[in-house]
């Protein structure tokens, strides 16, 4: 590989790293905000974030409804499009150049995962052999911008209106090259009462 293709894969790498810290902390905010009853714009301030990179500005996460999720006041829906922000953040970095850089990063896709559908040597080599691989494959279709993982749009959504008491929602995801996507999220009590993903088909 020549010089310049090296340094500017590295360049992207550690772009979408980045991207993918600031998604964690805006899912952290978000979290917070959820727990003490704060509208988001209250925890983001609140949580103030280093210098967000240009393609994760603080309304990126909330894809195309960012309207409504401001007008929520513990806007569950801005979360639960942080958590799929975060999983495309993944998906987009480029392969490891060894077999432990890919664990470790399977191993953070593992932590969007719903704990109860994770943890055992079955749950854990099906995800690795089609959940993770297909999502790494297909990402990009999802996405109106391949670099930018907040850059989804939602066809529909179940329950239609998410509210704070919902414990599950199931979004479908527009994609480029077939029908929307469905991918399910469940809030996990082993990991604070957040959105984990229970089931996807992207």
């Amino acid at each position: 590989m020549a010089a310049g293709d090296q340094m500017g894969s590295s360049s992207q790498t550690e772009d979408l790293r980045s991207r993918l810290e600031f998604l964690e902390s805006r899912v952290a905010a978000l979290e917070a905000a959820l727990q003490a009853g704060t509208t988001v714009e209250t925890a983001s301030a609140a949580s103030a974030p280093a210098p967000v990179p240009a393609k994760a500005s603080a309304e990126a996460p909330m894809a195309s409804v960012s309207s409504v999720a401001e007008r929520t006041p513990v806007a569950p829906l801005a979360e639960a499009q942080a958590c799929l922000a975060a999983l495309f953040a993944l998906a987009l970095l480029p392969e490891a150049i060894d077999a432990e850089g890919e664990d470790q990063r399977f191993a953070e896709f593992l932590e969007l995962i719903h704990s109860e559908r994770r943890g055992t040597p079955i749950l854990d080599t099906s995800l690795r052999q089609y959940g993770w691989r297909q999502l790494r494959r297909n990402a990009k279709i999802y996405l109106r911008d391949p670099a930018d993982p907040s850059s989804f749009d939602i066809a529909r959504r179940d329950p239609s209106e998410l509210l704070p008491a919902h414990e599950r929602v199931k979004l479908f995801v527009k994609a480029a090259t077939r029908m929307p996507a469905p991918i399910t999220l469940r809030r996990d009590s082993a990991c604070g009462g957040s959105f984990r993903v229970e089931a996807t088909s992207l």
